[in-house]
């Protein structure tokens, strides 16, 4: 055999042995990071074996596990959907808690339905029929496989096992979500939903408006003399909808009246106007927020919510985009 080609083939096996060697130096790594943290999270041996050995059949990163909710729970969700028996589940479950993972911290983003608290107020309707009342309810349990609610009515709507249904709640600090989801099972007090891996989280104009009457009054920068004063028609934590005598250029600053006293904090709140929809009396403005600080939209949407959830009502099928609001009076 030629010289150059033995040396060529050693080079080559040279290179496999130290590629090789340092595949197996990272993976020792990650093993002894991984043990290392999960054993101060407080994983037990089997537990540690399992969830290392769950990742790796899955192709997961081990340590993203112990540190990332999201990954967890999509790491369980696999499991379900490949027919995970249930003692894996119950102990994935058990992990779950001692990774604190069943409890997000209030603000943290939620990615699936698993990370849903007890307690939890949602909303839910069939789905393709947005404009019939919604059912609300609280989240009682939560398994592998199904998120346990309760209307709170006492009594769970008439809907068979496999009825597609949407879904949006809110959570602390104004955050609102929604998801789709399925009827798993039903009895006369609890409904069962299957667990969903994407949970979406609205953007500020996407948040559930809200149907009100109210009065307000509107100061324009600059000039003081003129005040518009009009009846709020609708409200959401991006803006408002204002029946009121005259119409403004779309882009005027305006801003509400800093001794404004009403059912939501407004006072002192900046706005522009975005369109104008004519009535047969009057016209509406159709005002976005500007400038608008993260506490006073939480507290916005918080209340928003509340009259939702205290009254009998129809679920908001309508959105709002970034830019306008539809022209409905």
């Amino acid at each position: 055999m030629d010289d150059n080609l033995i040396a060529v083939l050693l080079l080559v096996l040279l290179l496999a042995v130290i590629l090789a060697l340092r595949v197996y130096q990272q993976h020792r790594k990650r093993q002894a990071q991984y043990q290392r943290r999960a054993t101060d999270k407080g994983l037990k041996p089997a537990q540690r074996r399992l969830l290392w050995q769950v990742a790796r059949q899955q192709r997961r990163n081990p340590v993203l596990l112990l540190r990332c909710a999201s990954a967890f729970e999509l790491c369980v969700g696999e499991c379900v959907r490949t027919g995970g028996k249930q003692a894996l589940l119950a102990e994935l479950g058990r992990i779950r808690v001692l990774l604190g993972f069943d409890q997000l911290i209030p603000g943290q983003p939620l990615h699936t339905t698993r990370q849903l608290a007890q307690g939890q107020p949602l909303r839910l309707w069939p789905a393709g029929e947005e404009t019939t009342p919604a059912t609300d309810c609280l989240v009682v349990a939560k398994g592998a496989s199904a998120l346990v609610t309760t209307p709170l009515a006492g009594i769970a709507p008439p809907w068979s096992p496999g009825t597609p249904l949407r879904a949006c709640f809110q959570r602390e600090q104004g955050a609102q979500y929604r998801f789709a989801t399925q009827l798993l099972a039903c009895t006369p007090h609890t409904l069962s939903l299957q667990h969903v891996e994407q949970v979406q989280r609205l953007q500020a104009r996407e948040f559930l408006r809200w149907d009100t009457s109210f009065p307000l009054t509107l100061q324009i920068p600059g000039r003081p003399s003129l005040v518009l004063e009009g009846q709020v028609l609708n409200l959401s934590g991006g803006g408002l909808r204002l029946k009121t005598s005259r119409a403004l250029p779309i882009g005027t600053s305006v801003v509400v009246d800093p001794q404004h006293r009403g059912p939501f904090p407004l006072a002192g709140v900046k706005a522009r106007v975005v369109a104008n929809s004519p009535r047969s009396k009057g016209q509406t403005l159709h005002l976005q927020f500007v400038d608008l600080s993260r506490a006073i939209e939480a507290q916005i949407v918080r209340r928003i919510y509340q009259h939702q959830l205290n009254r009998p009502s129809r679920v908001p099928a309508h959105s709002q985009r970034r830019g306008g609001y539809d022209d409905r009076d």
